[in-house]
Protein backbone atom coordinates (compact mmCIF):
# COMPACT_ATOMS: atom_id res chain seq x y z
CA UNK A 1 0.00 0.00 0.00
CA UNK A 2 0.99 3.27 -0.80
CA UNK A 3 0.11 5.12 2.50
CA UNK A 4 2.30 2.87 4.90
CA UNK A 5 5.52 4.66 3.74
CA UNK A 6 4.73 7.76 5.23
CA UNK A 7 3.64 5.97 7.93
CA UNK A 8 6.69 4.13 8.36
CA UNK A 9 9.13 7.04 8.04
CA UNK A 10 7.24 9.38 10.84
CA UNK A 11 7.27 6.62 13.44
CA UNK A 12 11.05 6.13 12.74
CA UNK A 13 11.71 9.95 12.86
CA UNK A 14 9.46 9.36 16.36
CA UNK A 15 11.64 6.95 17.73
CA UNK A 16 14.74 8.79 17.05
CA UNK A 17 13.43 11.94 18.58
CA UNK A 18 12.55 10.16 21.31
CA UNK A 19 15.95 8.20 21.43
CA UNK A 20 17.52 11.92 21.30
CA UNK A 21 15.57 12.93 23.90
CA UNK A 22 16.27 10.12 25.97
CA UNK A 23 20.03 10.94 25.17
CA UNK A 24 20.00 14.59 26.26
CA UNK A 25 18.00 13.85 29.29
CA UNK A 26 20.57 11.61 30.03
CA UNK A 27 23.58 13.67 29.08
CA UNK A 28 21.91 16.50 31.34
CA UNK A 29 21.63 14.12 34.55
CA UNK A 30 25.01 13.14 34.12
CA UNK A 31 25.90 16.44 33.94
CA UNK A 32 24.10 17.28 37.39
CA UNK A 33 25.11 14.81 38.61
CA UNK A 34 28.55 15.30 38.44
CA UNK A 35 28.63 18.49 39.57
CA UNK A 36 26.04 17.94 42.68
CA UNK A 37 29.34 15.52 43.31
CA UNK A 38 31.25 17.95 42.94
CA UNK A 39 29.59 20.29 44.81
CA UNK A 40 28.69 18.09 47.43
CA UNK A 41 32.86 17.37 47.22
CA UNK A 42 33.58 20.98 48.28
CA UNK A 43 30.70 20.98 51.30
CA UNK A 44 32.56 18.30 52.75
CA UNK A 45 35.59 19.70 52.21
CA UNK A 46 34.95 22.78 53.88
CA UNK A 47 33.06 21.08 56.15
CA UNK A 48 35.84 18.88 57.35
CA UNK A 49 37.94 21.63 57.36
CA UNK A 50 34.95 23.77 60.14
CA UNK A 51 35.81 20.28 61.90
CA UNK A 52 39.33 20.14 61.93
CA UNK A 53 39.53 24.30 62.78
CA UNK A 54 36.40 23.66 65.52
CA UNK A 55 38.65 21.04 67.20
CA UNK A 56 41.40 22.54 67.36
CA UNK A 57 39.81 25.47 68.92
CA UNK A 58 37.78 23.83 71.47
CA UNK A 59 40.98 21.25 72.28
CA UNK A 60 43.32 24.43 72.79
CA UNK A 61 40.62 26.32 74.80
CA UNK A 62 40.55 23.12 77.28
CA UNK A 63 44.03 22.93 77.30
CA UNK A 64 44.82 26.04 77.98
CA UNK A 65 41.55 25.61 80.82
CA UNK A 66 43.03 22.93 82.16
CA UNK A 67 46.42 24.86 82.31
CA UNK A 68 44.85 27.85 83.97
CA UNK A 69 42.67 25.64 86.78
CA UNK A 70 46.19 23.53 87.69
CA UNK A 71 48.52 26.77 87.61
CA UNK A 72 45.68 28.55 90.35
CA UNK A 73 45.53 25.01 92.26
CA UNK A 74 49.32 24.71 93.02
CA UNK A 75 49.12 28.64 93.62
CA UNK A 76 46.72 28.12 95.58
CA UNK A 77 48.23 25.27 97.59
CA UNK A 78 51.85 26.79 97.73
CA UNK A 79 50.06 30.20 98.98
CA UNK A 80 48.11 28.13 101.76
CA UNK A 81 51.75 26.52 102.80
CA UNK A 82 53.48 29.39 102.79
CA UNK A 83 50.56 30.66 105.43
CA UNK A 84 50.44 27.88 107.30
CA UNK A 85 53.93 28.11 107.73
CA UNK A 86 53.66 31.66 109.34
CA UNK A 87 50.23 31.87 110.71
CA UNK A 88 49.50 28.21 111.94
CA UNK A 89 51.10 28.70 115.28
CA UNK A 90 49.57 32.08 115.97
CA UNK A 91 45.75 30.71 115.50
CA UNK A 92 46.03 28.35 118.25
CA UNK A 93 47.73 30.65 120.40
CA UNK A 94 44.97 32.93 119.85
CA UNK A 95 42.41 30.01 120.84
CA UNK A 96 43.88 29.44 123.90
CA UNK A 97 44.44 33.87 124.71
CA UNK A 98 40.44 34.07 123.52
CA UNK A 99 39.51 31.74 125.92
CA UNK A 100 41.63 32.98 128.85
CA UNK A 101 40.54 36.44 128.07
CA UNK A 102 36.44 35.41 127.89
CA UNK A 103 36.71 33.20 131.15
CA UNK A 104 38.28 35.98 132.95
CA UNK A 105 35.69 38.84 131.82
CA UNK A 106 33.19 35.90 132.82
CA UNK A 107 34.86 35.75 136.23
CA UNK A 108 34.88 39.18 137.00
CA UNK A 109 31.67 39.88 135.93
CA UNK A 110 30.02 36.80 138.41
CA UNK A 111 32.30 36.39 141.07
CA UNK A 112 34.50 38.00 143.27
CA UNK A 113 36.31 40.92 142.03
CA UNK A 114 39.57 42.37 142.36
CA UNK A 115 41.17 45.93 141.36
CA UNK A 116 42.66 45.39 137.95
CA UNK A 117 46.35 47.42 138.24
CA UNK A 118 50.06 46.11 137.68
CA UNK A 119 50.46 46.34 141.48
CA UNK A 120 48.45 43.25 141.87
CA UNK A 121 49.24 39.41 140.45
CA UNK A 122 45.38 39.65 139.35
CA UNK A 123 45.64 42.93 138.12
CA UNK A 124 48.83 42.43 135.70
CA UNK A 125 47.56 38.65 134.83
CA UNK A 126 44.33 40.18 133.47
CA UNK A 127 46.05 42.77 131.95
CA UNK A 128 47.85 40.44 129.92
CA UNK A 129 45.25 38.29 128.99
CA UNK A 130 43.37 41.50 127.57
CA UNK A 131 46.33 42.27 125.02
CA UNK A 132 47.59 38.70 124.08
CA UNK A 133 44.63 38.54 121.52
CA UNK A 134 44.80 41.61 120.37
CA UNK A 135 49.18 41.24 119.97
CA UNK A 136 48.34 38.09 118.30
CA UNK A 137 46.24 39.77 115.54
CA UNK A 138 48.54 42.21 115.39
CA UNK A 139 51.39 39.59 114.72
CA UNK A 140 49.05 37.49 112.37
CA UNK A 141 48.50 40.92 110.41
CA UNK A 142 51.82 41.49 109.58
CA UNK A 143 52.55 37.98 108.92
CA UNK A 144 49.35 38.14 106.61
CA UNK A 145 50.81 41.14 104.94
CA UNK A 146 53.41 39.34 102.65
CA UNK A 147 50.67 36.71 101.40
CA UNK A 148 47.59 36.20 99.12
CA UNK A 149 45.44 35.90 102.27
CA UNK A 150 42.19 35.28 100.25
CA UNK A 151 43.27 31.97 99.54
CA UNK A 152 42.85 30.96 103.56
CA UNK A 153 39.35 31.71 104.40
CA UNK A 154 40.80 31.38 108.10
CA UNK A 155 43.14 34.10 107.44
CA UNK A 156 40.65 36.10 106.70
CA UNK A 157 39.38 35.76 110.32
CA UNK A 158 42.20 36.66 111.96
CA UNK A 159 42.31 39.69 110.11
CA UNK A 160 38.50 40.39 110.47
CA UNK A 161 38.98 39.15 114.26
CA UNK A 162 41.48 42.29 114.44
CA UNK A 163 38.70 44.56 112.82
CA UNK A 164 36.37 43.84 115.19
CA UNK A 165 38.34 43.97 118.61
CA UNK A 166 39.71 47.05 117.81
CA UNK A 167 36.07 48.68 116.78
CA UNK A 168 34.98 47.04 120.14
CA UNK A 169 37.00 49.71 122.18
CA UNK A 170 37.22 52.67 119.64
CA UNK A 171 34.26 53.04 118.27
CA UNK A 172 30.73 54.43 119.02
CA UNK A 173 28.48 51.29 118.39
CA UNK A 174 28.52 50.02 121.50
CA UNK A 175 27.77 53.30 123.57
CA UNK A 176 26.13 55.94 121.01
CA UNK A 177 23.10 57.63 122.43
CA UNK A 178 24.10 56.78 126.67
CA UNK A 179 24.70 60.06 128.54
CA UNK A 180 27.87 59.16 129.77
CA UNK A 181 30.09 59.39 126.26
CA UNK A 182 32.82 61.08 125.99
CA UNK A 183 35.07 61.45 122.95
CA UNK A 184 37.46 63.98 124.42
CA UNK A 185 39.16 61.60 126.67
CA UNK A 186 39.92 58.10 127.19
CA UNK A 187 37.70 58.48 129.93
CA UNK A 188 35.33 54.49 128.91
CA UNK A 189 37.22 54.03 125.40
CA UNK A 190 40.74 53.77 124.00
CA UNK A 191 41.83 55.79 121.22
CA UNK A 192 42.67 53.61 117.88
CA UNK A 193 46.55 54.26 117.80
CA UNK A 194 47.00 54.58 121.46
CA UNK A 195 45.11 50.99 121.52
CA UNK A 196 47.15 49.31 118.70
CA UNK A 197 50.66 50.96 120.66
CA UNK A 198 49.70 48.87 123.57
CA UNK A 199 49.45 45.71 121.73
CA UNK A 200 52.64 46.20 119.65
CA UNK A 201 54.15 46.80 122.95
CA UNK A 202 53.14 43.39 124.09
CA UNK A 203 55.03 41.87 121.49
CA UNK A 204 59.18 40.66 121.47
CA UNK A 205 61.18 40.56 118.46
CA UNK A 206 64.06 37.69 119.50
CA UNK A 207 67.20 38.25 117.56
CA UNK A 208 67.14 34.75 116.39
CA UNK A 209 63.52 33.75 116.06
CA UNK A 210 60.48 35.13 114.79
CA UNK A 211 58.24 38.23 116.90
CA UNK A 212 56.05 36.60 119.28
CA UNK A 213 53.83 37.71 122.38
CA UNK A 214 55.53 37.94 125.78
CA UNK A 215 55.75 35.48 128.14
CA UNK A 216 54.31 35.84 131.81
CA UNK A 217 57.95 36.28 133.06
CA UNK A 218 58.35 38.93 130.15
CA UNK A 219 55.11 40.77 130.96
CA UNK A 220 56.29 41.53 134.73
CA UNK A 221 59.39 42.37 133.74
CA UNK A 222 58.05 44.50 131.10
CA UNK A 223 56.33 46.48 133.76
CA UNK A 224 59.33 47.94 135.45
CA UNK A 225 60.36 49.37 132.06
CA UNK A 226 59.59 53.13 131.26
CA UNK A 227 58.99 52.05 127.65
CA UNK A 228 56.05 49.60 127.94
CA UNK A 229 54.51 51.71 130.31
CA UNK A 230 54.51 54.99 128.59
CA UNK A 231 53.36 52.47 125.16
CA UNK A 232 50.48 51.01 127.57
CA UNK A 233 49.59 53.92 129.33
CA UNK A 234 46.21 54.47 127.96
CA UNK A 235 44.89 50.82 128.84
CA UNK A 236 46.68 51.14 132.40
CA UNK A 237 45.35 53.87 133.19
CA UNK A 238 41.43 53.09 132.21
CA UNK A 239 41.86 49.51 134.04
CA UNK A 240 43.26 51.42 137.52
CA UNK A 241 40.09 53.31 137.48
CA UNK A 242 37.71 50.92 136.59
CA UNK A 243 34.97 48.56 137.42
CA UNK A 244 31.84 47.74 136.10
CA UNK A 245 29.77 50.36 137.69
CA UNK A 246 32.70 52.78 137.71
CA UNK A 247 32.72 52.50 134.08
CA UNK A 248 29.91 50.69 132.91
CA UNK A 249 30.51 51.69 129.23
CA UNK A 250 33.96 50.30 129.05
CA UNK A 251 32.72 47.57 131.17
CA UNK A 252 30.22 46.97 127.97
CA UNK A 253 33.41 46.93 125.57
CA UNK A 254 34.96 44.37 127.16
CA UNK A 255 31.71 42.07 127.81
CA UNK A 256 31.45 42.59 123.95
CA UNK A 257 35.26 41.93 123.33
CA UNK A 258 34.71 38.70 125.68
CA UNK A 259 31.76 37.73 123.36
CA UNK A 260 34.09 38.12 120.48
CA UNK A 261 36.65 36.05 121.74
CA UNK A 262 34.23 33.22 122.63
CA UNK A 263 32.66 32.96 119.46
CA UNK A 264 36.23 32.67 117.67
CA UNK A 265 36.88 29.75 119.79
CA UNK A 266 33.53 28.22 119.25
CA UNK A 267 34.29 29.02 115.34
CA UNK A 268 37.60 27.68 115.03
CA UNK A 269 38.60 25.81 118.24
CA UNK A 270 36.45 22.37 117.70
CA UNK A 271 38.84 20.49 115.50
CA UNK A 272 41.69 21.27 118.45
CA UNK A 273 39.44 20.24 120.87
CA UNK A 274 37.87 22.89 122.53
CA UNK A 275 34.46 22.78 123.85
CA UNK A 276 31.70 25.69 122.75
CA UNK A 277 30.80 27.74 125.40
CA UNK A 278 28.31 30.50 125.84
CA UNK A 279 28.57 33.44 127.90
CA UNK A 280 25.62 34.97 130.26
CA UNK A 281 25.50 37.86 128.31
CA UNK A 282 22.25 39.55 130.45
CA UNK A 283 24.31 38.36 133.68
CA UNK A 284 27.45 40.81 132.84
CA UNK A 285 25.52 43.33 131.44
CA UNK A 286 23.14 43.63 134.84
CA UNK A 287 26.56 44.00 136.85
CA UNK A 288 27.28 47.03 135.52
CA UNK A 289 24.30 49.00 137.29
CA UNK A 290 24.06 51.12 135.34
CA UNK A 291 20.43 52.56 134.51
CA UNK A 292 20.35 53.14 130.68
CA UNK A 293 22.28 50.21 130.13
CA UNK A 294 19.55 48.50 132.97
CA UNK A 295 16.39 50.11 131.09
CA UNK A 296 17.64 49.10 127.71
CA UNK A 297 19.44 45.51 128.26
CA UNK A 298 17.67 44.22 125.22
CA UNK A 299 19.33 46.89 122.97
CA UNK A 300 22.68 46.26 124.25
CA UNK A 301 22.82 42.71 124.09
CA UNK A 302 21.65 43.23 120.47
CA UNK A 303 24.82 45.41 120.08
CA UNK A 304 26.82 43.62 121.84
CA UNK A 305 26.33 40.56 119.41
CA UNK A 306 26.16 42.70 116.66
CA UNK A 307 30.05 43.06 116.80
CA UNK A 308 30.14 39.28 116.01
CA UNK A 309 28.68 39.96 112.19
CA UNK A 310 30.90 43.33 111.72
CA UNK A 311 32.68 44.21 107.78
CA UNK A 312 36.48 44.55 107.57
Amino acid sequence: MEWSLPLLTISASTAVSSIGLLLIKRSIEQAFDRRLEVHKAALQGSLDKQRIDFEATVKQRVETFLADEAADREYKLEARKRLHLAIGPIRFQLLLACRDLAGRIEAHGTRKRWPITINNYYGRSTLSRFLRPLALAELAEREIAFFDFSVDSGAVDLIRFKRRAFAIFTGPHLVKGHPSVNWEDEEQHIFYDNLARAAAAFIVQPSDAPARCMRADEWERALGCRETLDATASVLNLFARFSPEATPLFWARLIAYALLCNDYVNSHGKAAGFEKRALPLSILLKASGDRTILSNLDEYERRCNFVLSGAL
